[in-house]
């Protein structure tokens, strides 16, 4: 929910019995860049992916206030960024401090890239339970850490009482848990439910681009 929250300014909720589009306040088209033009894109010779990144917080920036400082990149967009002549050339000008790659591995998908003109970099990995990559290979998103998100929760259903006495209540909470114990075969069973939404309120800090072809 998360990643389509931040790609499509949207999340689509498919389950039994709700089909339903939540649409977060409307992104700038300017913000939604699609396929990079052929000259641009960071596959040619001709790319010039630190001057992308000036060109792009300058544009989260004319529209929020806020500024872009951290990018998370597909597999193919980081191995293309990483092997820029444009940025090679940069980090190896040592008087012009442009930013350092210094990877660094974390859990659940995540690599630490370093920082380039200011911006935190981020390769993602992971993949959803169909074997497809969370973030698009050729994909980009630029964001702000300082843009106001939340997470809301449901309330979650669950029985309380027992016999006639049953009923459904909903409670409101990010987490609730239960416990029971079944009768046979005797077994103590533990649940703990959440409905999360995440809502990203100020929509115009992110922007998405395809890097490559």
């Amino acid at each position: 929910m998360c990643r389509d929250g931040l790609v499509n300014g949207a999340i689509v909720c498919d389950g039994d019995d709700v089909e339903q589009t939540i649409t977060f306040p409307t992104r700038d088209a300017s913000l939604t860049l699609g396929l990079l033009d052929a000259a641009d894109r960071w596959s040619a010779g001709t790319a010039n992916p630190i001057r992308d990144f000036r060109k792009w917080r300058r544009t989260i920036n004319g529209l929020t206030g806020l500024t872009g400082n951290v990018a998370i990149l597909g597999s193919t967009a980081i191995d293309l960024l990483l092997a820029s002549t444009s940025v090679q050339n940069l980090l190896d000008n040592r008087r012009m401090d442009m930013g350092q790659i210094s990877p660094g591995l974390l859990n659940g998908g995540a690599t630490y890239y370093g920082q380039l003109a200011g911006v935190d970099i981020w390769g993602y990995d992971e993949l959803d339970s169909d074997g497809n990559p969370l973030i698009s290979a050729k994909t980009l998103i630029l964001a702000c850490t300082e843009a106001r998100c939340e997470m809301h929760y449901g309330p979650v259903a669950i029985k309380t009482g027992e016999g006639s006495a049953a009923r459904i209540t909903f409670v409101p909470a990010a987490r609730v848990p239960e416990s029971w114990v079944e009768r046979e075969p005797p077994v103590r069973t533990l649940k703990i439910s959440s409905r999360p939404l995440p809502v990203i309120i100020e929509n115009n800090s992110v922007l998405t681009a395809t890097v490559s072809a």
